[in-house]
């Protein structure tokens, strides 16, 4: 993203980095990986996938729940939503944020992203189905 970030992409981001502070996952796979590869010690410290999921995030979502998990999103002027993320409509409904999350199903290790990707909703919406994998 350009130097200007907007108040909804900080906002998200900021939500993103409360959730990591929370809980902090093992591993940092970007934000577009479908897996992750880690040593696995149930395995033998042998090479195991970690299955990624999409999380999408709406700045709306956020702004309806207050409070996740303890941390407290504060995001006053959610109508000022900069032009450089090609937003026309300035609503949080049309700001998402999205990164992956995933456990190794034989240890229970995890994998967060730490930086996600701001969205126009209308131009990218949530993945559905077997694509969402």
């Amino acid at each position: 993203m350009a130097a200007a970030e907007t108040r909804a992409a900080e906002a998200l981001q900021g939500w993103l980095d409360g959730q990591n502070a929370l809980q902090p996952p093992l591993y940092d796979p970007p934000w577009f990986a479908g897996r992750y590869r880690h040593t696995c010690p149930v395995r033998a410290d042998r090479s195991t996938a970690l299955d990624l999921k999409e999380r999408y995030v709406t700045l709306q979502e956020l702004i309806d729940r207050e409070e996740v998990d303890g941390w407290e999103f504060d995001y006053s002027g959610a109508d000022e939503v900069d032009v450089e993320l090609g937003i026309e409509d300035t609503s949080p409904r049309s700001v998402a944020i999205i990164y992956r999350e995933g456990r190794c199903k034989f240890c229970g290790q995890e994998a967060r992203s730490s930086v996600g990707k701001v969205v126009n909703v209308a131009d990218r919406p949530p993945l559905e189905g077997r694509v969402a994998r």
